[in-house]
């Protein structure tokens, strides 16, 4: 009986050692899994405002979203933004999208999803939520029409 038990104990003891173990290297890697998400999101962004900027486009017209407001249809030519009334908080060009993105990932929160257009580049969609266990911090935006204007170059 007494051999039984002690062999129970030495299975016991070396599945709390494993899950210690385990436990550890689990703690040990949410930094670097940080530091490789925001190493990631720079390099997707670096990539997709190349590849805007290779199709030199000054001038075309965008339907965007933030939040729970309304969609609205932006309008930009080389040099001016053409719209009723832009609300503050809602970018007017993609550059300003762009930039949206930078300060996303300069910001570190606990959730940042940001996809690209595949011809275009520029953000599609961002999602960004800095304090997963507080509601009402989340931040979307979408951009769900995009057209380049005539005689962009």
């Amino acid at each position: 009986m007494q051999a039984i038990k002690g062999e129970m104990l030495k299975y016991l003891a070396s599945i709390a050692a494993t899950a210690i173990v385990l436990l550890f290297l689990l703690v040990a890697s949410v930094p670097l899994m940080h530091w490789f998400t925001a190493e990631g999101q720079q390099a997707a962004l670096d990539n997709g405002r190349a590849l805007w900027e290779s199709h030199g486009i000054t001038g075309y017209e965008f339907t965007i979203r933030v939040d729970s407001g309304a969609p609205m249809t932006i309008v930009v030519r080389p040099g001016e933004v053409v719209a009723t009334a832009v609300p503050p908080g809602v970018p007017a060009t993609v550059p300003a999208v762009f930039d949206r993105v930078t300060q996303a990932i300069e910001d570190a929160p606990e959730f940042l999803s940001v996809s690209y257009h595949d011809d275009y580049g520029y953000p599609r969609t961002i999602e960004t939520d800095p304090d997963r266990g507080y509601d009402g911090d989340e931040s979307q935006l979408e951009i769900s029409y995009f057209r380049p204007l005539a005689a962009n170059r």
